[in-house]
């Protein structure tokens, strides 16, 4: 059996009663063998050395103390833990009207193209192949004749862009072959990735998805999609929401506190696995620092709990030279073609 300090002390300095009783033949008022205080400096100065317990008639029990390093981030991704990035990209009739032309459409300046840039150049150093599946929802792909929620923006199926910058230009070139329409759906995006992780698991990759979701507004399935995102937590998977534009964000904050306030089944793990950023939120001669820092800094929390639940170890891999970058650099400028 094995307990921790936080498991005996509970993180108080103080001292905990260790007892052991037999129960014979399941009967109640079992026999107490052993009652004894220890302090946390009792198992420290005994650290390394067993400590036998010996009872007459009934055998021995055995206790030994060790200081083991606590596991962090980056031993997992010193381990080789791949990170799989997949970006969404609203195609709602909203962001384009008499005011607003957020792909650029008409304009050649997309906030979508600046965000999936700012955001996508920091997490692509996590992933290790460089495929990077772009998908678009609330849109009718070319061909088609009815909306969908999780088409990818490559002509075929099983391609995926080679880095942020490919990623950029099947986004841009999709315009062209996409019609904006409605309504602004997250559920079966969700759902699409949370059932590629299924099968990654169940094979026992050493893998973690991050899920970037770039959106314009309000959530159409908001009940849905809560529940798609507690479902989610049983895989190892992070969503992130960027908000492009000015509309009203309010049920992001919403999706939080109905998250908090669920009932969630026995078999699901009530972890936060979704964070939102307003990019208008940022000063804009910052934004390149500011936004990606801000994006990025629950990921190796929700990556660690992961691990911890599942008790999953990280391997033991020759550290890349590439993750000493992590979290050391940020994003080239952003220039608009406009602007060049």
């Amino acid at each position: 059996m094995y307990l921790s300090e936080n498991d005996l002390w509970n993180n108080v300095n103080d001292n905990v009663k260790i007892g052991f009783k037999y129960f014979k033949d399941g009967r109640k008022n079992p026999k107490l063998l052993y009652n004894k205080i220890w302090s946390i400096d009792d198992f420290i100065k005994n650290s390394g050395t067993l400590q036998r317990i010996v009872f007459e008639k009934h055998g021995e029990i055995r206790l030994s103390y060790k200081k083991e390093k606590e596991k962090t981030f980056l031993d997992y991704i010193e381990g080789g833990l791949e990170i799989q990035l997949s970006i969404a990209v609203d195609f709602t009739a909203s962001n384009l009207d008499r005011e607003i032309d957020l792909h650029g459409i008409n304009s050649n300046n997309s906030e979508y193209e600046r965000a999936i840039h700012l955001v996508g150049t920091i997490l692509e150093k996590y992933d290790s192949d460089d495929h990077i599946p772009i998908y678009g929802f609330g849109g009718i792909f070319y061909g088609n004749s009815t909306v969908s929620h999780n088409f990818l923006l490559t002509s075929d199926e099983s391609s995926h862009a080679t880095g942020i910058s490919r990623a950029i230009d099947i986004y841009k070139h999709s315009l062209q072959n996409v019609n904006l329409s409605g309504p602004t759906n997250f559920s079966p995006i969700i759902q699409t990735i949370s059932n590629n992780l299924k099968k990654l698991v169940s094979m026992q990759k050493n893998v973690y998805a991050i899920l970037l979701i770039i959106t314009d507004g309000i959530i159409s399935d908001l009940n849905n999609t809560i529940e798609a995102i507690m479902n989610a937590t049983t895989y190892p998977l992070s969503i992130i929401i960027v908000g492009v534009g000015n509309a009203n964000f309010s049920n992001m904050t919403l999706l939080a506190d109905e998250l908090l306030s669920r009932k969630w089944d026995d078999n699901l793990h009530p972890r936060d696995i979704v964070h939102f950023v307003r990019i208008n939120d940022f000063i804009r001669d910052k934004i390149n620092v500011d936004l990606p820092r801000a994006v990025l800094k629950e990921i190796p929390g929700q990556i660690m709990e992961y691990m911890k639940f599942h008790n999953i170890e990280p391997k033991r891999l020759k550290k890349p030279d590439i993750y000493n970058e992590l979290f050391s650099s940020s994003p080239p400028p952003y220039i608009s073609e406009n602007n060049s």
